[in-house]
């Protein structure tokens, strides 16, 4: 997952986020595929959101409940295990190869 979002080209404070073939449009929350809309459900769009604005990063379990899913710490939740994260990471490996 780091070395596709090793190839993040968009500077910061950007409306626009661009990683080979996908453009991520944040204000419109959009995501594009060769011009293309792929649809995406609002929390898997603030997941690759963050994971592209915080490449080159491990997270923990934690720190994504934190913030991608606005969960404070202490409250007990499986949301980050339960979540397909594999079908979302398969997808965007596959087109950013």
């Amino acid at each position: 997952m780091k070395s596709i979002f090793k190839r993040t080209n968009a500077p910061q404070n950007t409306n626009k986020i661009k990683i080979k073939d996908i453009l991520i449009v944040i204000d419109e929350r959009r995501i594009l595929h060769k011009g293309k809309e792929i649809e995406f459900t609002s929390k898997e769009f603030d997941l690759i959101l963050y994971l592209s604005k915080n490449a080159n990063k491990a997270y923990t379990r934690e720190q994504l409940l934190k913030e991608v899913w606005k969960c404070d710490l202490d409250i007990k939740t499986r949301a980050v295990d339960d979540y397909d994260l594999n079908e979302l990471f398969a997808w965007m490996g596959k087109i950013c190869q």
